[in-house]
């Protein structure tokens, strides 16, 4: 196994485990919206990075930014609706949405 399948794996699991406290905050309704949202750009962060080693990108200088998310995750976003088969005017609204969500993010 390679050290970027390693990372991509690594960063897979946190992504997930960033995304299970997002849900249990979301389900709170006294934690405030700014922490949930933490865990949900952590996550998508994550996930963009799992992507982007897997493809062959070096970890240590995935280490030294934040940057990623908005360039790469419509991207992954993208390549899973290919997977699922997702087309159409509702594929399109999708991706516009995850563009500018990632932006914020």
């Amino acid at each position: 196994m390679t050290v970027f399948v390693e990372w991509a794996k690594a960063y897979a699991r946190q992504a997930a485990a960033d995304l299970r406290t997002w849900d249990l905050l979301h389900e709170l309704s006294d934690v405030p919206e700014c922490h949930q949202l933490l865990f949900l750009q952590m996550a998508c962060e994550k996930l963009t990075k799992a992507h982007l080693c897997s493809r062959g990108s070096d970890p240590k200088e995935l280490q030294t930014s934040h940057a990623y998310v908005s360039k790469n995750l419509p991207i992954v976003i993208r390549q899973q609706m290919a997977v699922v088969g997702a087309r159409g005017k509702t594929a399109v609204w999708i991706l516009r949405h995850v563009r500018h969500l990632a932006r914020e993010i």
